[in-house]
């Protein structure tokens, strides 16, 4: 069919003596692209009745949309949800760690900050110091909003949450860390009967992980004071 479309092949003494190859060539190469765009692709695992494993339907849909590193199945609910603040940290983390009891996701650094001008919520526009995010005369309260970009990873976190049993906190150990931590607590709102725990460890191997889960405390709330008090410092006087 494409020789005779073609022509080019059989239109002619000397087309058909000349170059008669090269056309043929370009014939099986136009069927064989024919091919290709109308057949599906092969697929092994579709032939042998088999399905791809969760684990790496899982983790497409996280390269892909953004979704918890390990989705729960549905009507089964995991012992433990932990974050941590990096996407490479939480994968190397889930190594470590049992699949099936343990969620390891991720929250990209802060959630929360001081408010300021451009991004004023409705309910703190009547405070006029919501521009500097401190409310000075009320005892200096930090006026906190969450991050532009960060809702769909709070939306994540809120929902992955809700099928565990237990919530555990393994951001950094540093002020920043440990601020993170707090703010995810506010934000998160666990309910009151779940535990929470803090993991910090100061590298990622199988013994520091397993170390910092089996010896897990209690947030700092000195480290958290400290952070804040720098970050009102911050916006009242400057970077120092």
């Amino acid at each position: 069919c494409l020789c005779a479309w073609c022509g080019a092949c059989t239109g002619g003494g000397q087309r058909r003596r000349r170059r008669p190859q090269r056309h043929m060539r370009w014939s099986w190469a136009m069927l064989l692209t024919i091919c290709l765009r109308t057949v599906k692709p092969f697929n092994p695992l579709a032939v042998a009745g088999l399905q791809p494993s969760l684990k790496a339907r899982q983790w497409t849909a996280a390269r892909t949309h953004g979704t918890a590193l390990y989705a729960t199945e549905a009507g089964h609910r995991k012992q433990a949800l932990v974050i941590v603040e990096s996407p490479a940290k939480a994968r190397t983390i889930q190594k470590f760690l049992d699949e099936k009891e343990y969620t390891v996701d991720f929250c990209l650094g802060h959630i929360r900050d001081l408010a300021r001008a451009r991004s004023v919520p409705k309910h703190l526009k009547k405070n006029k110091y919501c521009s500097i995010g401190v409310d000075v005369p009320n005892d200096f309260t930090p006026l906190y909003v969450e991050l532009s970009g960060k809702e769909e990873v709070v939306k994540r976190l809120k929902k992955s949450l809700g099928h565990h049993e237990e919530l555990i906190l393994a951001t950094d150990e540093d002020r920043e860390g440990e601020a993170i931590s707090w703010h995810l607590l506010q934000v998160l709102a666990p309910p009151e009967s779940m535990p929470i725990k803090r993991a910090v460890f100061h590298e990622i191997t199988r013994p520091a992980i397993t170390e910092a889960f089996n010896s897990p405390r209690e947030l700092d709330q000195h480290l958290v004071a400290a952070q804040e008090t720098r970050r009102i410092l911050d916006r009242l006087a400057g970077f120092t």
